[in-house]
């Protein structure tokens, strides 16, 4: 059996549910198929010949084993504090981290951060050429990709130790010609200033899609200015007995869509679903997460823009309007998600949020 040896040096916190764990890091379960994935579709246009050879069979999984190792002297000791809330429950609130929002009933089932200096991953296979591929390609798959929980807000990024950003960058010239980018400095080790990173990128989020205080949202802002009023104008009306205005869209869903919004000022509850499949009655867009990844390398954030949006423009979705806490239905109303240039709209929001444009050569 033949073995490569990769080193990751972690850049931001993975956020992990079995986070007390020894060696609770990254999953192979979760690392493994995601880099075949990956592989495969790069593997089929230039090495097809050689792909049945190294697939297990007729499946979608290459024929290598990886195993994943650290060493506890490497364990960064930075966790979100927790406590408890009104109801007694535990909290550990941190920014873009929801999944302790609601409180658990027992300290050890929050989600917290696992961190180490070096994560080491160890490819074993029997074929050479097969390793020989992973080495070439997986600087590009970290490039690009995140792990564990809110993944597409930065965490769980990883990239091979021992590089620099030009070497990184060089990385995501693969997939983009230009990037937005900006300087977010913070000391992984330092668990104040990794939050102060993350509470800064959460704040331009939300001046992007929702907006902030009484500043609108620069997706607001961009669809007024192409004759698209967005879903909240909508909402109100509908709330107040008036006609929904006729271009009126599910504008938000552009950068990823939800299940329900709660009006907790006015006790009422919005749930929105998808149209359904004529041949099974499924809704149509299962999930639409947000199409934009932020990927962390040292103290630089990158906003990687990902494929898949023009596949939600269009799609009609259902929006029931019920008092809080019952199932009394208020009316409903029908809006589609809003063609955009998608592309031009990233463009005039980062430059507004004044990051960095930055051309990959």
């Amino acid at each position: 059996m033949q073995i490569l040896k990769v080193t990751l040096k972690q850049h931001t916190p993975l956020i992990h549910f079995q986070y007390s764990e020894e060696g609770a890091t990254l999953r192979a379960s979760e690392v493994k198929p995601r880099l075949d994935k990956f592989l495969i579709a790069r593997l089929r246009k230039r090495h097809s010949d050689w792909l049945s050879k190294w697939k297990k069979g007729e499946t979608e999984a290459l024929n290598y084993k990886l195993r994943i190792q650290t060493d506890e002297a490497d364990k960064l000791r930075v966790k979100i504090p927790s406590s408890r809330n009104r109801d007694g429950k535990f909290e550990a609130q941190f920014p873009m981290v929801l999944a302790n929002m609601d409180g658990k009933e027992r300290e050890e089932d929050l989600k917290n951060f696992s961190c180490y200096k070096k994560v080491t991953l160890i490819f074993i296979a029997e074929d050479q050429a097969l390793l020989d591929q992973i080495d070439t390609y997986i600087d590009s798959f970290l490039a690009v990709t995140n792990f564990g929980n809110r993944q597409s807000k930065g965490f769980g990024s990883f990239f091979r130790d021992g590089k620099r950003k030009s070497d990184f960058e060089k990385a995501l010239f693969m997939f983009y010609d230009c990037v937005y980018c900006k300087t977010f400095s913070f000391d992984l080790r330092d668990y104040e200033s990794v939050k102060k990173a993350f509470r800064s990128l959460d704040l331009a989020y939300k001046r992007i899609k929702s907006g902030v205080g009484r500043e609108d949202s620069l997706l607001h802002i961009y669809g007024k200015e192409h004759g698209i009023e967005w879903e909240k104008e909508a909402i109100r009306n509908k709330l107040a007995g008036r006609d929904v205005p006729h271009k009126a869209r599910y504008l938000r869903a552009i950068l990823g869509t939800t299940n329900s919004v709660s009006l907790p000022e006015i006790h009422k509850i919005i749930t929105i679903q998808s149209e359904l499949n004529s041949n099974n009655g499924e809704e149509i867009v299962q999930r639409f997460r947000s199409p934009i990844t932020f990927k962390f390398f040292d103290g630089t954030v990158y906003a990687l823009p990902e494929d898949g949006v023009k596949d939600i423009m269009g799609k009609k979705f259902t929006f029931t309007l019920k008092e809080e806490n019952s199932k009394t239905g208020l009316g409903s109303m029908d809006l589609t998600v809003p063609q955009i240039d998608f592309y031009n709209f990233l463009e005039e929001a980062f430059d507004n949020l004044g990051w960095t444009y930055k051309e990959l050569k």
